[in-house]
């Protein structure tokens, strides 16, 4: 994909349903690229785990999550402190149980 043709912005928003088959297909990492907002909502938040920028694509500026049950962070809650990345980010908006993933941002 070239530059001109990336998405500027990412919004997912996933309920209980579609979680099991969803999390299957993406246990390993994700890298973005060109994407400038991240919004993710309920058990999305369990993708930033393995969300991964390269040095070169480090363009997100602005990431919003909101989780409306305690359960939507409960693969980051599991992870070590300060392990997903964020760096260069301006804008960080947290809604809901989504403050309780602030320890493990870096």
């Amino acid at each position: 994909m070239t530059k001109g043709n990336c998405p500027r912005c990412l919004e997912l928003s996933i309920g209980w349903a579609y979680r099991p088959g969803m999390f299957r297909a993406y246990e390993k990492n994700i890298f973005l690229g060109g994407i400038e907002e991240l919004d993710f909502e309920g058990y999305t938040l369990e993708l930033l785990v393995n969300l991964r920028r390269r040095k070169k694509h480090k363009e997100t500026r602005t990431i919003y999550l909101h989780a409306s049950e305690a359960d939507h962070t409960t693969k980051i809650l599991n992870t070590k402190n300060r392990s997903i990345d964020i760096e260069g980010v301006n804008t960080l908006k947290l809604r809901g149980y989504a403050v309780n993933v602030l320890p493990k941002l870096k």
